[in-house]
């Protein structure tokens, strides 16, 4: 049986990921039980969460994103695929497709990352 080669994350991405450090509060059971964490990369399809015990490929999660103007920018995803911690690992975490964002929640979204990181003209139009 032939096996297929990996496509690597950056090669399946849509949107040009971001490099930022923002603030976001993960819910990983759905439950309404937040946990503090850190997104490294955002784009308008999904993050990047920067934690020491990433849920595995498949998770539904919850995610909120406090903004400058004291609202929060609520959002679903996915785990589209994790890098555990370990002896070696090297950015543990894991990475967030959104499910169910609507134009108006990405907008908010890159808006929110343009007040912190030069943003492109066309990755604002990608995200609409």
């Amino acid at each position: 049986m032939a096996r297929r080669a990996a496509t690597a994350p950056s090669e399946r991405r849509r949107a040009p990921r971001i490099a930022v450090l923002i603030d976001v509060l993960v819910d990983p059971s759905c439950d309404g039980t937040y946990l503090f964490a850190r997104a490294t990369a955002v784009n308008a399809d999904g993050l990047f969460v920067r934690t020491t015990a990433p849920e595995p490929p498949g998770t539904a999660i919850r995610l909120r994103v406090p903004c400058d103007d004291g609202t929060t920018i609520e959002l679903e995803g996915e785990v589209a695929w994790s890098n555990p911690a370990g002896l070696g690992a090297i950015d543990p975490g894991m990475g967030v497709r959104f499910v169910g964002a609507g134009a108006r929640d990405r907008r908010r979204l890159m808006a929110q990352i343009g007040r912190i990181a030069y943003l492109d003209p066309a990755v604002t139009a990608q995200s609409e």
